[in-house]
């Protein structure tokens, strides 16, 4: 049976609670086939998962969009009032309490036992004042080493922190009412235009007399979305032995060996980025908890650099000056080969005319008679 990690909350934070689940399996198929939408109830037993408790209207919600739907499916189910209390900690937060699921065309078919809860003391994490800087390597080792210390209470392993990156900035244009999915404060730590604080552009062309074109979209929370999902492009554990594990600084080290390309840098670099903390894998959305910049890793700059310069203006320029000397190397050999080449013929004359005055000497005096 699969257990899933469930925070234990108070009483008193207990109205309105839910429990998110992320349910193993491949969604794809039935999400497209199945008109029912799955359904999940938390019971205080396993035994206790039935038929009759799937008659009434499905309060659970599954979360279709933000799901991996070939890997796992996320679930939003209301929390019962059993599964309220710190007292749920006791003999290391192993219970009873089951997850129900119904799935299925109809409601016709038997639900099943998918695992049991186990509760885990929430984490409670201090808002980092200090903008961490992350230096990006895209040349030599591409990726990022970062060691980031947060202060946290009951931070366990199954604690996440990732990194998500800006949202993209407002496409559209003015509208008579602020969005209520942006803050300007948000507006300014995202590097998002506010086109309330700049002022109206020009009416849209088409537009109806006094409004200003069409209204813009909200924009997600910086957080939203799984720790493991595709926009994250991080997510770290604690690097502690001894868990749950209380101290004034607890280190999480994020790494990646992404290549970024060229519009990822310009998203990324200069801009903002979301440090979010999860308290488990499970919650679809994480806790802002500071805010981190990439920028070029300078040691990774002057290698490139290096690199080129090497190889667009160094390496040209000696195989240029060994061309140059190879052909000056060249011609003088050829310039000493001629001269020795007329020196050997020079002795080569030199031996046939004095083997010809020699010749001439003795034909001379063999002519002569001799007088007595």
């Amino acid at each position: 049976m699969t257990v899933f990690d469930v925070p234990a909350i108070s009483e008193l934070e207990g109205p309105g609670a839910r429990i998110f689940l992320k349910i193993a399996g491949s969604w794809a198929e039935t999400h497209v086939a199945e008109p029912t939408t799955p359904c999940v109830v938390i019971v205080d037993r396993p035994e206790a998962c039935g038929r009759r408790l799937f008659l009434e209207t499905c309060h659970s919600r599954a979360l279709w969009n933000i799901s991996d739907l070939d890997h796992f499916l996320g679930f939003d189910v209301p929390r019962p009032t059993f599964t309220l209390g710190l007292e749920l900690l006791a003999g290391s937060g192993t219970t009873r309490h089951a997850v129900c699921l119904q799935r299925g065309l109809s409601r016709s078919e038997e639900p099943s036992v998918l695992g049991t809860l186990a509760y885990y003391p929430m984490p409670r994490v201090q808002f980092s004042e200090d903008v961490q800087a992350v230096s990006v390597r895209t040349f030599l080792n591409p990726g990022w080493h970062h060691r980031l210390e947060l202060h946290c209470d009951n931070c366990t392993r199954r604690s996440r922190v990732a990194v998500r990156p800006p949202p993209e900035p407002l496409a559209c244009n003015w509208a008579p009412q602020p969005s209520s999915g942006t803050s300007p404060s948000a507006a300014k730590a995202f590097g998002i235009r506010d086109p309330y604080l700049a002022g109206p552009p020009p009416p849209h062309p088409g537009a109806a007399e006094g409004t200003y074109g069409r209204p813009c979209q909200a924009v997600q929370p910086p957080c939203w979305g799984y720790a493991d999902d595709k926009q994250a492009l991080d997510a770290a554990a604690p690097e502690i032995a001894s868990l749950p594990f209380t101290a004034s600084a607890v280190p999480f080290k994020l790494a990646s060996d992404l290549r970024l390309s060229a519009g990822e840098r310009k998203q990324l670099f200069h801009r903002k980025s979301a440090l979010c903390f999860y308290p488990d894998m499970a919650m679809p959305q994480g806790w802002l908890v500071g805010y981190m910049e990439f920028h070029m890793d300078a040691l990774d700059v002057q290698a490139f650099m290096s690199f080129v310069c090497f190889f667009g203006m160094a390496l040209p320029l000696i195989c240029m000056l060994t061309v140059l000397l190879h052909m000056n190397k060249h011609n003088r050999y050829k310039q000493q080969i001629q001269e020795v080449r007329l020196l050997y013929q020079r002795q080569q004359l030199d031996e046939e005319l004095a083997s010809l005055e020699g010749a001439g000497s003795s034909s001379t005096s063999a002519a002569t008679p001799v007088q007595s």
